[in-house]
C-alpha cells in the first residue's frame, strides 16, 4: 500500500499512485484501490510505499511520521448527527435544572 502525505498529514492511500498528466492536461496525482481511481492536484505532495495501514484507519486518527502511523492527539472518534444532539440536549436539560436550583436557592437567601 502506498500513502500519499503532505507533511506528516495522511492525504490517502491506495495500492497505486502517480503523478502526472491522465485525462486532463495538466499534472495531478493518481490513487487507485482497487478499481475506484480518485485524483488530487496538489504539487506539495510526498509518496510512501510498501507501508500497512492500520486495521482501525478513519480519516484524520494518525499521523505518519518518521516512517510510522503516530495516533493524532485531537482525533475523535465520529458521532452521528442524531447522537449528538442526543447528547446537547440531554446537556441542556441538565444546565436547565442546574439554573433552577440555583434560582431557588437565591430565592430561599432573598427572601429569607
Amino acid at each position: 500500500m502506498k500513502l500519499l502525505l503532505k507533511g506528516t498529514h495522511i492525504i490517502t492511500f491506495g495500492d497505486d499512485i502517480q503523478f502526472g498528466v491522465f485525462d486532463e492536461p495538466f499534472e495531478k496525482w493518481q490513487i487507485q484501490r482497487g478499481e475506484f481511481i480518485e485524483y488530487y492536484i496538489d504539487n506539495g505532495y510526498t509518496v510512501v510505499d510498501n507501508v500497512t495501514i492500520p486495521e482501525d484507519y478513519v480519516g484524520d486518527k494518525y499521523f505518519f511520521a518518521d516512517g510510522e502511523f503516530v495516533l493524532n492527539p485531537d482525533w475523535k472518534p465520529y458521532v452521528s448527527t442524531e447522537e449528538r444532539i442526543a447528547e446537547l440536549e440531554e446537556l441542556i436539560k441538565a444546565q436547565r435544572e442546574e439554573i433552577t436550583m440555583l434560582n431557588d436557592t437565591l430565592l430561599e437567601v432573598l427572601m429569607g
